[in-house]
């Protein structure tokens, strides 16, 4: 925390790139509507992150958002433990992000947009789904952190989800299941 100056308000983070279709920009003017939180960015081009703070200053945010570049994927733990929401702000795509799938497995709350690239995946029992508007993120923002026991009661079965169905061991079970099919159909 003193390393990235970050204040004692609860913190959102978001990792990724400032592409706009992850809905970053989104995401800083829900920050104007959650005034008792700050943004933490890990990511983002050098050029990006400089366009973004100038974004996060011209929406009244910058003194909320803490930007700390690009870090190797090692420091992805800590930046969990730092955060209390997670955030994939995402305006649109067809994708689901892999960082979701890491969301999921730091057992913090999620807010994702209610748009299919998270919904293939998400629902409303594994991460508070909002509408893709600056709004809804701060809506589920504040849901999230006024109701901590739903939140991580959310976050524990979108664990519970991820090591049922996207485990390593779920996987070879597939691909398993996948070859017998190939073998089975290559016997007829």
């Amino acid at each position: 925390r003193r390393e990235l100056a970050l204040g004692p308000w609860p913190v959102v983070l978001y990792s990724g790139n400032f592409e706009p279709y992850q809905g970053v920009e989104l995401l800083l003017d829900a920050l104007a509507l959650v005034p008792h939180v700050q943004l933490l960015l890990m990511g983002g081009s050098p050029v990006d992150v400089a366009r973004m703070k100038a974004e996060a200053r011209a929406r009244g945010v910058g003194e909320r958002s803490v930007f700390s570049g690009q870090r190797p994927p090692s420091e992805l733990p800590v930046f969990f433990a730092l955060a209390d929401v997670l955030a994939s702000p995402r305006a649109k795509g067809q994708n689901t992000p892999f960082k979701v799938f890491t969301y999921l497995a730091s057992g913090r709350p999620l807010v994702a947009t209610r748009i299919p690239t998270h919904t293939q995946l998400l629902d409303d029992t594994t991460a508070f789904l909002v509408v893709p508007t600056a709004p809804g993120l701060a809506s589920g923002i504040h849901a999230a952190l006024d109701h901590p026991e739903d939140a991580a009661a959310r976050a524990g079965r979108g664990r519970d989800l991820l090591e049922r169905e996207y485990s390593v061991e779920r996987y070879r079970e597939k691909i398993a299941r996948a070859y017998e099919t190939v073998a089975r159909l290559a016997r007829r």
